[in-house]
């Protein structure tokens, strides 16, 4: 179903009504991608360093690591999460063309 805008922010994320009107957050991804560049940009810069990684900047790496991956994790469900709505969406207005023709 098309969304419409309430045209209203909360927080991060603009809040907008399906023609159900139920809530949905539209970017919720764009938040968590932005999270994750900036993530993946201090993993490269950490890279370029020239002196070897303290014990400290090491583990704070890694730490990085584990939090992009699960970002990344999140933006997955995320996009499943769409592709079935879109398979439920599309299989709709079929479904109801065959009950009608009964």
């Amino acid at each position: 179903m098309p969304l419409v805008s309430a045209g209203e922010e909360a927080g991060t994320s603009q809040i907008s009504y399906n023609m159900c009107g139920e809530i949905m957050t539209i970017d919720q991804g764009c938040a968590i991608e932005r999270e994750a560049d900036k993530l993946a940009n201090l993993q490269i810069e950490t890279l370029r360093r020239k002196s070897p990684l303290t014990s400290a900047q090491l583990i704070e790496y890694h730490a990085r690591a584990r939090q992009i991956r699960t970002l990344y994790a999140e933006l997955d469900q995320i996009a499943r999460a769409n592709i079935s709505m879109k398979r439920v969406q599309a299989s709709y207005p079929r479904a109801a063309k065959r009950s009608l023709a009964s």
